[in-house]
């Protein structure tokens, strides 16, 4: 994880980078994700890749 922002007690943002192999060639991916809390647990809403 690069970084996380909680914007208000239901609402968050994360940064990653994920790194994996298909068929033997490395893959690379790069996401800011938006979550939001309902009922006590966290759910991923939608996400933007980067570059």
């Amino acid at each position: 994880m690069r970084r996380h922002v909680i914007t208000d007690a239901d609402h968050a943002v994360v940064e990653f980078v994920a790194r994996y192999r298909v068929g033997g060639r490395a893959v690379r991916l790069h996401e800011t994700s938006r979550f939001v809390r309902e009922g006590g647990q966290w759910f991923y809403v939608d996400g933007d890749q980067q570059g």
